[in-house]
């Protein structure tokens, strides 16, 4: 991927983006429901898939704005590297195995972007966060299938997988993705924690609310 910063991706036909728009194309409502709408019928795996292109799209933003310093095209942006995976994700519409792979690759870095910009809208119009956590309970869902995505799959290479070394089971899963990947601003919003507590007794979940409330002074 690093080298295909350097090539050119021709651009996406307008049905194309029709299908795929750019983040700018959404209201803020729009790019959440959007973004809530690919995982939420879909199994923990693909959460898992995804949240390693999440893990990784800060090197490739990275590598992408050194690369892309004087584009008109693919500006030095999170947009504009949204609108450059778009124009790569159009190459592979094809019915082979190199297509399939690459056209899912590109597909979850298009997701990740929308999901940066997503957050960096959040931080200007708070409201949205509580949409954004209902994104978040989802990929926490596959965040517990990580170790289990990472010893199988062929869609990552492994160099991508290596931001998740430390991953070694379900719960280092959970706990990497909460202290890493998931936004400070929600990470102890009241839809994360019933994620959080999903599984324990009703009397449980009381005395934690009540040392909750101890400790807020109230």
């Amino acid at each position: 991927m690093f080298g295909f910063f350097k090539k050119k991706t021709g651009v996406a036909p307008p049905i194309f983006r029709r299908l795929y728009p750019l983040a700018s194309n959404f209201s803020d409502e729009e790019l959440v429901r959007f973004i809530h709408k690919v995982f939420a019928t879909q199994k923990p795996i693909v959460a898992a898939l995804f949240l390693i292109a999440l893990g990784n799209l800060p090197v490739y933003f990275s590598v992408f704005c050194n690369a892309m310093q004087d584009s008109k095209e693919h500006p030095a942006s999170m947009e504009g590297m949204v609108a450059f995976i778009l124009d790569a994700h159009a190459m592979y519409q094809g019915t082979s195995e190199l297509d399939e792979v690459n056209k899912r690759r590109w597909f979850y870095l298009y997701i990740a972007g929308l999901l940066r910009i997503a957050h960096a809208r959040a931080r200007s119009k708070p409201e949205l966060w509580d949409f954004i956590a209902d994104i978040w309970v989802l990929l926490m869902d596959g965040s517990r299938q990580l170790r289990s995505t990472i010893e199988r799959t062929e869609l990552w290479k492994p160099n991508e997988l290596d931001f998740f070394a430390e991953v070694k089971s379900e719960d280092d899963g959970e706990r990497f993705v909460e202290s890493v990947l998931l936004p400070k601003e929600i990470r102890y919003h009241e839809k994360l924690v019933a994620w959080q507590e999903r599984e324990l007794s009703p009397e449980v979940k009381e005395e934690l609310a009540k040392m909750s409330r101890l400790l807020r002074g109230e």
